[in-house]
């Protein structure tokens, strides 16, 4: 016998109660969670449409097992780690054992896809992700979960603007929805539309101010558009609510580190590391730390590291050309690292053609390995594709300086800086020491403008 209670926050007093002694079924777990629903609603005297009754009454699956399972493979979905991403395979695999036609469970499968690419950048999860969403939309496409999990196909495959539609289709099924929100913002923000991504996040954050991860989402948004203190405090708000979760932390040491705080970041970063050693980013980022320190052994032994995490990782392998391009005697190990490379970027470009950071490395990775045709034509489509992006800027400063471009290179430095890239980085980058002693190029560092 359990009661259910409805109470006016402001004054505690009770609004209406309900008891229920029922036995306990898959089927009447559910029937009893859709009638308490409609009757909260009715107290709260909103109107239910035929659809939303419809959908209160509709049981998620036949199987209370297969719900069990279910919900325990979105728990485990939830971490950043591949081993947690293959047990949550696993148990929505297992609630598909039991109901076939559970189309969340479907949905689950293809977020679970689709985080272990972001994780590995291994190409073939991605239609192994697809497979699995498409099942669920011809199960129930009006399901909240399976609008979300196609608009993060979308987000991966750089269909921003379906990706758009569905978080939006997914808002109207749950409008209080944070994650709907937060993962809305994430898509403007791909296609720069910089005040519709702030108005979405803001809102999310509105909707759950205790979530971590919208403050997180919200830093990261300021991070894109150089707004490295505002990222810093959302990022400090984040760890403030969560701050046991290493991401935070990652996320705040990169803020620093672009706006020259190089002690702060260090401090972000060991912390980050304390918290889990194994994160092929903050691998890939020390590896950089230690790059513009010069220490280049030591830079390559991180960006290794990083590699075995993140084996298919085109930005990794390109670090590691640049590690093995400072170290005497290792051309051939530098060359070698940047066809790899540019292998892994066009195997992500197949993915999604509108990764501004994959096309914008394919620039710098083909001039550096004198393919000037190849590094012009991604240029060219990096240029037509955002002109806001730093580090866009920052690969094709460098894909000029490689083509003997260095007019074009020093004017994408300059518009580089204008975004909020850090001087004190730029002086000390050993990628630029071909024109460190160019006027123009030593006008910039001083804070004035690279055109004679």
């Amino acid at each position: 016998k359990r009661q259910v209670q409805l109470i006016q926050a402001q004054t505690d007093d009770h609004i209406w109660a309900e008891t229920y002694d029922r036995e306990i079924s898959a089927a009447n777990t559910f029937a009893i969670q859709s009638e308490i629903a409609v009757a909260i609603a009715k107290q709260l005297k909103a109107r239910l449409t035929d659809a939303e009754q419809a959908e209160l009454s509709a049981l998620p699956t036949e199987s209370f097992a297969a719900y069990d399972l279910y919900l325990q493979g979105v728990e485990l979905a939830r971490q950043w780690d591949l081993d947690a991403f293959d047990r949550a395979a696993d148990l929505f695999r297992s609630a598909l054992d039991i109901d076939p036609d559970y189309a969340r469970a479907y949905a689950g499968l293809c977020d679970v896809f689709l985080k272990n690419y972001r994780y590995t950048r291994n190409a073939s999860m991605v239609p192994r992700a697809q497979s699995y969403c498409e099942r669920a939309l011809q199960i129930d496409d009006s399901l909240f979960e399976v609008r979300m999990s196609l608009g993060n196909l979308h987000m991966a495959t750089g269909k921003y603007d379906l990706a758009e539609a569905e978080f939006l289709k997914a808002i109207e099924s749950e409008p209080e929805s944070d994650s709907a929100y937060r993962r809305l913002g994430r898509s403007y923000t791909e296609r720069e539309m910089e005040r519709e991504a702030e108005a979405a996040l803001l809102h999310a954050i509105e909707i759950a101010p205790a979530e971590a991860d919208n403050h997180d989402a919200l830093a990261h948004f300021h991070y894109v558009f150089g707004r490295f203190p505002q990222a810093i405090a959302a990022y400090e708000e984040a760890i403030r609510l969560d701050p046991e979760d290493p991401a935070h932390y990652l996320g705040l040491g990169a803020s620093k580190y672009l706006s020259g705080d190089f002690a702060g970041t260090e401090a972000a970063w060991r912390k980050s590391i304390a918290l889990d050693e194994n994160q092929p980013t903050l691998l890939y980022n020390m590896g950089t730390v230690f790059f513009f320190e010069q220490r280049f052994e030591d830079a390559l032994e991180m960006y290794l590291r990083a590699s075995e995490l993140r084996p298919e990782d085109q930005l990794t392998w390109g670090a590691i050309g640049d590690a093995y391009r400072f170290i005497s005697g290792k051309q051939a190990e530098s060359a070698a690292a940047y066809e790899q490379a540019i292998t892994l970027a066009e195997r992500a470009y197949r993915v999604n053609p509108n990764d501004l950071g994959v096309v914008s490395a394919l620039s710098r990775f083909y001039a550096t390995a004198n393919r000037p045709d190849k590094a012009e034509e991604f240029i060219a489509v990096a240029l037509e594709m955002g002109s806001e992006d730093m580090y866009m800027w920052y690969d094709i400063s460098l894909a000029y300086l490689a083509l003997g471009r260095v007019d074009d290179c020093i004017d994408a430095i300059e518009q580089l800086i204008a975004r909020g890239y850090s001087r004190d980085l730029l002086s000390g980058d050993l990628m630029f020491s071909e024109i460190a002693g160019d006027p123009r190029f030593v006008a910039l560092l001083q804070g004035g403008v690279g055109a004679e």
